[in-house]
């Protein structure tokens, strides 16, 4: 009998010894599936416009910071009412040209980048706008907000004039939750919740998610050339300075409805999936001004960790 179970033994040691290699590989645990859902309208600086980047101020300096964007997109950050001279561009007086912006500062990239770089009191993150997209005449006019609040504040997409240097761009993307909208998902070991937190620009919070998308839709007027609709997988990395570097991929695309006409695409064969890591942004591009826009999209997001 001990023989016998001697045997057994053995094999079972062999057996274990031969289990293939793709079996010891990591396995994926999901945490949790969360529902997305973004609309972008031509209401100008209300939820329902598209975000484009959201700022705060993480300064020690005594005094109410507040932000104001006026005609024609220049940013003016303040501190106790006074302009930060810390910070801006071309010059250090509190301002960001970005009616007639130079070419240190004429995409959203090299904006965040300066925000980010520029003295220390100020951070700053992308949402909706590509990092490639131009600055010029591109954020919605804003009164003067209180930039201290722990969210931050958020810089909407001008929705209906074209910049001067390029062509309009419908956009909306799709972040879990309310977190397109707030900073704190942005930075490092700040949860949303949280009324103090991190300063530092976290190198991609979107790095366990993975979005599946359902539908999409556009409906735009534009007496300009009508470009694609698409769906963009775009990946954002930000450095320990908090400056971002940027990898877009078109996911998806087809040709964009003209005038009014309203185009819908449900992708009931399969979800379009990012990789992971990537913010979906589904985006319409015109070549003129726009009286009218209107583009969503609803998606799924999983969260999930290596193990």
């Amino acid at each position: 009998m001990r023989s016998f179970k001697t045997l057994i033994a053995a094999l079972a040691v062999a057996a274990l010894s031969t289990v293939p290699a793709f079996a010891q590989q990591p396995q994926v645990f999901f945490q949790d599936v969360t529902s997305l859902a973004g609309i972008a309208t031509a209401v100008n600086g209300s939820t329902s416009a598209s975000p484009c980047a959201i700022i705060k101020y993480v300064g020690t300096t005594a005094g109410k910071p507040d932000v104001a964007v006026a005609a024609g997109g220049d940013m003016t950050l303040r501190i106790a009412g006074v302009a930060d001279s810390t910070t801006g561009s071309p010059s250090l007086n509190g301002v960001f040209d970005l009616s007639t912006p130079a070419a240190a500062v004429d995409t959203m990239g090299e904006l965040v980048n300066l925000v980010n770089t520029t003295g220390s009191n100020w951070r700053m993150v992308l949402v909706g706008c590509l990092a490639s997209d131009f600055t010029d005449n591109a954020i919605d006019t804003l009164s003067v907000i209180d930039a201290a609040g722990p969210g931050g504040v958020v810089l909407f997409r001008d929705a209906v004039v074209a910049s001067a240097t390029s062509t309009f761009s419908a956009q909306v993307a799709l972040y879990p939750e309310d977190k397109a909208t707030d900073i704190r998902f942005h930075l490092s070991g700040s949860p949303v919740g949280a009324t103090t937190g991190s300063t530092k620009v976290a190198a991609n919070p979107l790095n366990n998610y993975v979005t599946y998308v359902q539908n999409v839709r556009e409906k735009i007027t534009s007496t300009g050339t009508i470009g694609l609709f698409e769906i963009l997988g775009v990946r954002r990395t930000y450095d320990s300075l908090g400056k971002v570097n940027e990898t877009v991929r078109t996911i998806w695309s087809e040709t964009g409805a003209a005038t009014t006409v309203e185009k819908a695409k449900d992708f009931n064969s399969g979800p379009i999936v990012s990789a992971r890591g990537e913010v979906i942004v589904v985006r319409q591009r015109t070549g003129t001004d726009l009286t009218v826009q209107s583009i969503s999209g609803n998606a799924y997001a999983v969260r999930s960790s290596n193990k």
